[in-house]
């Protein structure tokens, strides 16, 4: 069994619930153990921090799992489109990303220089050509710094990874890949749990475990 959540039930009071995940894993006869894995070491262009809790029935008796991935990262400008989408040119973002530069990552840096406001504009990444975009979130607009434009559908699904002509039936493509585990992280996931425990094999001998 493999579940996620975001990285803030590792957090703080949220160790808490953590505690009571692990014990009703335990009453009801399962052995877990609790991975956080960052998507962009791991094939995926984007920069997500995930927590996984990966357990077994006890009787299976399975070896502990071996787990570390160490892709080199995939930056934003090898994947996205060549234009990004537009917007409202007389809207304040437009307007505020005209005063872009390099080290901005969100619009909360340029409103704070330009403008003098802090503390607005946090979500809503400004996404550089040389990293992995910052996490997909569902609800939030999403900007290239190359252009000063909106990501494109295409660019969420190929950072996402997607296949592109995947059949959203007519729902928000941002929405969708928001709140979903990138494909090609669950793959590699999916990789060790299959070769450690149903294979018998073995982790990587060279790595170091994520294990929390």
């Amino acid at each position: 069994m493999i579940a996620e959540n975001v990285k803030g039930i590792i957090v703080g009071n949220a160790k808490g619930w953590v505690n009571q995940i692990v014990k009703g894993f335990d009453d009801a006869g399962y052995a877990v153990q609790i991975f956080l894995f960052n998507a962009a070491r791991m094939g995926v262009p984007q920069k997500r921090e995930r927590v996984f809790f990966i357990a077994h029935r006890k009787d299976l008796k399975y070896p502990k799992l071996f787990m570390s991935f160490h892709s080199k990262p995939i930056p934003f400008g090898e994947v996205r489109e060549p234009y990004g989408k537009p917007m409202d040119e007389n809207s304040l973002q437009a307007k505020l990303l005209k005063y872009r530069i390099p080290t901005d990552r969100c619009i909360a840096d340029i409103n704070e220089r330009v403008r003098k406001v802090k503390n607005n504009g946090f979500s809503t990444p400004i996404n550089r050509d040389e990293e992995p975009v910052q996490t997909i979130v569902s609800g939030s607009s999403l900007y290239r710094m190359c252009d000063g434009l909106l990501m494109t559908d295409k660019d969420i699904i190929s950072c996402q990874t997607f296949p592109q002509d995947y059949d959203f039936m007519g729902q928000s493509v941002q929405y969708i890949c928001g709140m979903s585990v990138p494909p090609v992280m669950m793959a590699k996931i999916s990789e060790q749990v299959y070769r450690q425990w149903l294979k018998g094999g073995d982790g990587d001998e060279d790595a170091e475990t994520e294990e929390i």
